[in-house]
C-alpha cells in the first residue's frame, strides 16, 4: 500500500513541478479538475448546465466549472461539440488525445497488484 501511496503523491507532486505534458499538469492542477476530468470521463459528454447541477456549489463553483472547461478546450483536453438540436447548449467531451492519457494513467496504476493495496 505504501507504494501506491507513494507513486500517487509523487504523480501529483511531479505533475505540479516539473511536468512538461501541460494536459497531465490540467489533470492534477486543483481538486476541481479531478472531479470535472472524472465526471465527464464517466459520462462521455456533458453540459455545463448538467455539471452545475451534479456538483455541489460548495464544492466547485459555477464560475470555476465554467473556467476549469475552457481552458480545457484552449489546451486540448475537451472538444466542444453544438447540440444539433439546441445551438445554445454545448457538449464538453475528452479529445482523442486526453482520452489516451487517461487511459495510460489508469494502465500504469494497475501495475501494484492487490497485495500492496491491501498490506
Amino acid at each position: 500500500m505504501e507504494k501506491y501511496y507513494r507513486s500517487l503523491y509523487s504523480e501529483i507532486i511531479n505533475s505540479k513541478v516539473v511536468e512538461s505534458n501541460t494536459l497531465k499538469r490540467f489533470i492534477f492542477s486543483s481538486i476541481a479538475h479531478l472531479i470535472i476530468i472524472f465526471y465527464i470521463g464517466f459520462k462521455y459528454k456533458v453540459t455545463h448546465e448538467e455539471l452545475c447541477n451534479e456538483i455541489s456549489s460548495k464544492i466547485v463553483s459555477r464560475s470555476t466549472i465554467q473556467n476549469i472547461l475552457k481552458t480545457g478546450v484552449q489546451l486540448g483536453f475537451f472538444e466542444k461539440e453544438l447540440n444539433p438540436n439546441d445551438k445554445r447548449e454545448k457538449y464538453y467531451k475528452f479529445t482523442r488525445t486526453s482520452k489516451e492519457l487517461m487511459e495510460s494513467l489508469f494502465k500504469e496504476k494497475k501495475k501494484f497488484n492487490l497485495q500492496d493495496k491491501v498490506a
